[in-house]
C-alpha cells in the first residue's frame, strides 16, 4: 500500500494527493496552532459567568481519554467551578461507566448521568439497513441519536444550572475527516455540510429501508437538523442563546497525547477498557464497531488517521505510527461477534456486507 512519505495516510484516503516527494496534500497544508493558554481560558469562561451562575462550566464527559482529561485540567488545573454531564445511551463499556464515576467522584465533581434509549432502539435497524446496501460513507449513520442525545442534554443541562459555557473533548488531532469525505462523495465542497443531506437522501431512494423504521427516521432528521443543518446555529439561538460551546483543545490547551493518558492513568485511576491496546475511541461499543468497518472495507480508519496527526504535530515519529497502527487497531472480531449477537444482527450477514462494500470501494479506486 502506497503511503505519505511523511505521515502514514494510504493513497485511497478521500481526496488525498501527493507532490514529486511522495508528500501528502494534508502534511503540505498543516500548521501549528498557537495556544493562548490558561490565563486567557479562565477569563473566556468567566466571561460566560454571570451572577446566577451555580457553575463556571459544563463539561461534555464521555468517559474517553480526552474529555477526563479536559475534566481534571478545568476542575484541577484552572481551579473553575465545575459540573459534568454524561449521556449513556446504554452501549457503552461497562469500564467506561466505572471510569465516569470515579473521576467525577476523585476530583469532587458533581455528575449528571442522563440514560437513554435513544441510540439502542434504532441502531440493530440502522446496522440492518446498512447491510441490505452497504456503503462506506453511511457507517456515520449507524450511531445516529448519539449527538441528538448529547447536545439536547448538554444544552438543557446548561440552562437548568444557569450555566452558560459548554466545553467538549474534541480536537484537530483525533482524525477523522475522512468520513465526512466519505459521506460527501464526489460533490463539491463549496456546499459544505448540504453535500451530506444530498448524499443520504440519494442512498435513502437507493435503500428506503433506513427510514423504514418511523423512530430511526424522526431521529435521523432530527440529528441532522441540529447537527450537520445550516440551521443549527440558528435553532441553538433561538433555545438556548445565552449558552456557548467549544472545545479548548481547539484554542487555548495543547493536546499532547501522553501527557493526557498518564495524568488519567495516574490522577483519576483512569482505565482501559479490554477490547485492545489502543487508547483511542474505546469509550464506546459503536465506535469500536465503525473502526472495524472501516478498517475492513478501506484499508485504515482514524487510527492511520490521527497518528498521522500526531507526526505532523512532532509527538511521534513515522516509525513509532507505523508500529503502532499495526499494534493497536486491532478490533477484536470476538467482541464484534458478540456485540452484534447482543443487538441481535447476524455476524455471517453482516460480514457478506463488508465484503460487498470492499470489492465496490476498490472497483471505483480503480477506475
Amino acid at each position: 500500500m502506497k503511503r505519505c512519505a511523511q505521515c502514514i495516510l494510504p493513497a485511497n484516503y478521500p481526496r488525498i494527493s501527493f507532490d514529486k516527494d511522495g508528500v501528502c496534500n494534508f502534511c503540505r497544508e498543516y500548521r501549528k496552532v498557537n495556544f493562548q493558554g490558561d490565563e486567557k481560558l479562565i477569563e473566556f469562561i468567566r466571561s460566560f459567568t454571570t451572577r446566577d451562575s451555580q457553575y463556571d462550566c459544563l463539561i461534555g464527559y464521555s468517559g474517553g481519554r480526552d474529555s477526563s482529561y479536559l475534566l481534571y485540567y478545568i476542575s484541577k488545573v484552572l481551579k473553575l467551578r465545575v459540573i459534568a454531564y454524561h449521556f449513556d445511551h446504554g452501549l457503552i463499556p461497562e469500564q467506561t461507566r466505572q471510569n465516569v464515576r470515579r473521576g467525577a467522584e476523585i476530583l469532587g465533581v458533581p455528575l449528571i448521568i442522563e440514560e437513554s434509549d435513544l441510540l439502542k432502539k434504532c441502531v440493530s435497524h440502522h446496522i440492518e439497513a446498512w447491510i441490505t446496501r452497504p456503503h462506506p460513507g453511511l457507517i456515520g449513520m449507524l450511531c445516529t441519536g448519539c449527538r441528538l442525545g448529547t447536545d439536547r442534554g448538554l444544552f438543557k443541562t446548561a440552562r437548568k444550572f444557569k450555566t452558560n459555557y459548554i466545553a467538549y473533548g474534541g480536537h484537530r488531532l483525533e482524525g477523522g475527516a475522512f468520513k465526512l469525505a466519505l459521506m460527501k462523495g464526489n460533490l463539491e465542497n463549496r456546499l459544505g455540510n448540504l453535500n451530506i443531506f444530498l448524499t443520504y437522501g440519494k442512498e435513502i431512494l437507493k435503500n428506503p429501508k433506513w427510514i423504514s423504521h418511523p423512530s430511526s427516521a424522526l431521529i435521523q432528521f432530527q440529528e441532522f437538523l441540529f447537527h450537520f443543518s445550516p440551521l443549527r446555529r440558528i435553532l441553538e439561538k433561538m433555545q438556548y442563546s445565552s449558552v456557548k460551546s467549544s472545545s479548548p483543545f481547539g484554542t487555548h490547551i495543547p493536546w499532547e497525547e501522553r501527557k493526557v493518558v498518564e495524568t488519567i492513568q495516574k490522577e483519576l485511576d483512569w482505565k482501559n477498557p479490554d477490547y485492545g491496546e489502543s487508547t483511542w475511541r474505546s469509550d464506546c461499543k459503536i465506535s469500536l464497531l465503525k473502526s472495524y468497518m472501516y478498517k475492513e472495507i478501506l484499508g485504515f480508519n482514524d487510527k492511520e488517521d490521527g497518528l498521522s496527526c500526531l507526526i505532523r504535530d512532532g509527538q511521534i515519529t513515522r516509525e513509532e505510527a507505523l508500529i503502532r497502527a499495526e499494534r493497536e487497531n486491532l478490533v477484536s472480531f470476538s467482541m464484534i461477534e458478540e456485540f452484534l449477537g447482543e443487538l441481535k444482527v447476524d455476524n455471517s450477514r453482516f460480514q457478506a456486507a463488508l465484503k460487498r462494500a470492499k470489492e465496490e470501494y476498490n472497483r471505483k479506486e480503480a477506475d
